[in-house]
């Protein structure tokens, strides 16, 4: 999972300059994909705490982005 997360790390560093909504339906897309790789039985908790981190990943990158400072979570 933490090399999952460092992939999509350093994918969002990369294409940072991307619009907000952009960046926001490909985040969509590799979750459903992720979703549906590791979506097996028995392991909804990793990929809820996968979604969670994910989650956390997107609301610290605005704060980064912007002058108004960081969105609450």
């Amino acid at each position: 999972m933490s090399a999952k997360l460092k992939v999509f790390k350093e994918w969002l560093r990369a294409n940072r300059t991307l619009p907000t909504a952009e960046i926001m339906r490909t985040t969509a897309n590799k979750l459903r994909g992720h979703y549906a790789y590791y979506g097996v039985s028995g392991n909804s908790r990793s990929i809820s705490n996968f979604a969670y981190q994910v989650e956390l990943i997107l609301f610290k990158w605005p704060g980064r982005r912007g002058k108004r400072g960081s969105l609450n979570f």
